[in-house]
């Protein structure tokens, strides 16, 4: 569950798959539009993923996020509200499409930590709750008072 999320943990996001309908069943007009919200402020591992961050920029084309690469150099700081945001994705957005790295490289490896048996793709939990880039909008909005 979301709620158990700690900074530093591994987790895999997935966008959910329609489920099968029945023979002789209607089809609803949103079956295969189940987006996922993303539950966290999180830092792309592995795979690539498309997300609707219109929620918190007002932006309505959909961002392509791409997994941070393997860096040998280790004073490099990552910054992922700045230069390195094509790897974050953020609370409250909407989670499109996942392509998990193993699909992403066309590979069958088998599920560990890196690549989980679920076709997610893998994330490091940078910041949750009020902390998170959504939580930080909503304590805005709850604190904010009229100057007159």
């Amino acid at each position: 569950p979301s709620e158990e999320l700690l900074p530093g943990d591994i987790m895999s996001l997935m966008v959910q798959r329609p489920e099968p309908k029945a023979e002789g069943s209607e089809v609803k007009k949103d079956a295969g539009n189940k987006h996922v919200v993303v539950p966290c402020d999180c830092l792309l591992l592995k795979g690539s993923a498309i997300v609707n961050e219109a929620t918190l920029t007002g932006e309505s084309v959909p961002q392509m996020k791409d997994e941070l690469a393997n860096v040998s150099d280790e004073s490099i700081t990552v910054d992922p509200f700045g230069k390195h945001r094509v790897h974050a994705l953020f609370s409250g957005t909407s989670l499109i499409q996942v392509t998990p790295a193993q699909k992403a490289l066309g590979k069958d490896k088998k599920p560990d930590a890196m690549c989980p048996p679920d076709d997610g793709v893998v994330c490091y939990v940078m910041r949750t709750g009020f902390n998170s880039s959504q939580g930080e909008l909503m304590r805005m909005i709850e604190f904010s008072t009229e100057e007159g």
